[in-house]
């Protein structure tokens, strides 16, 4: 299975904000794919550098959930449903 993993994030200023998570510097190695996720009643297109295994998408939800915040191994791109 495929997953693309989203947060909710307060900033400062400008209200919540939803964000899709990706490998930091992932474009540098080769072009990004698209690729669609089906996400309850949407589909969610995502670069390839932001679709994860389980295992990886565990990992990531481990980290926040212990620290409040992901590494800089990655990356948070606004998202718009």
């Amino acid at each position: 299975m495929r997953y693309s993993l989203s947060l909710w994030r307060l900033p400062e200023a400008s209200g919540w904000g939803h964000y899709v998570v990706g490998r930091a510097g992932g474009g540098t190695e080769r072009p990004p794919v698209e690729v669609v996720i089906p996400w309850d009643r949407y589909e969610v297109r995502v670069s390839s550098f932001e679709v994860f295994s389980a295992v990886e998408a565990a990992e990531v939800f481990g980290e926040y959930y212990e620290t409040g915040w992901v590494s800089g191994a990655f990356n948070l791109r606004p998202l718009d449903l």
